[in-house]
């Protein structure tokens, strides 16, 4: 075989390799993108679905304080479905098992983290809830001063407290902020 032909024969290689690449990576995207796409309505749709059903109610009734479960719902199912998406596209690109399975594990990883960091953060909020809310400390519509923040109490919820100030600014207060810290309140 001649140089020609072994040039030839090289570029018809790599513009197969390469065109077949291109079409693969062309195709995972559009499955991430639909996936992306459906995942958000779906979970917008449940969280409707949700809350014409009056869950948050149902869910307050049976554990004694107000919480948003039709959003977390809704919104895990949004990332599920990402999730989901992302591997497909993944398989879409031909990624083996092997390196399947050692990005399962780095996504396990990554979830255990997450989970400790909101948990971190959550837990210490939670029980200053229940402080504030078993002592009667804190109520919706009360007039509360924390340092520079003052304002009428819109929500306290399981993690935060909503303050709408004077000059109609939503400021979110932690409740082991609160817990803390001395305030001031006037009964509504």
């Amino acid at each position: 075989m001649n140089e020609t032909g072994i040039l030839e024969n090289s570029v018809n290689t790599l513009n197969t390799f390469f065109s077949g690449l291109i079409s693969k990576f062309i195709v995972a995207i559009i499955i991430i993108l639909l996936g992306f796409i459906i995942g958000k309505l779906l979970g917008k749709l449940v969280q409707k679905l949700l809350l014409d059903m009056k869950f948050n109610n149902i869910v307050k009734n049976a554990i004694g304080f107000k919480v948003s479960a039709s959003e977390f719902i809704g919104r895990l199912i949004t990332t599920i479905s990402y999730i989901i998406s992302i591997f497909i596209a993944l398989l879409q690109l031909g990624i083996t098992a092997t390196i399947f399975q050692i990005l399962l594990g780095l996504l396990f990883i990554l979830v255990l983290v997450t989970m400790y960091i909101e948990l971190v953060h959550f837990f210490p909020n939670f029980l200053a809830n229940v402080f504030l809310v078993r002592r009667d400390l804190v109520k919706e519509g009360d007039m509360i001063r924390i340092g520079t923040v003052a304002g009428k109490v819109m929500e306290v919820n399981l993690t935060e407290t909503m303050i709408e100030a004077k000059n109609g600014d939503i400021i979110y207060v932690p409740n082991e902020l609160l817990r803390k810290n001395l305030f001031q309140r006037k009964k509504r």
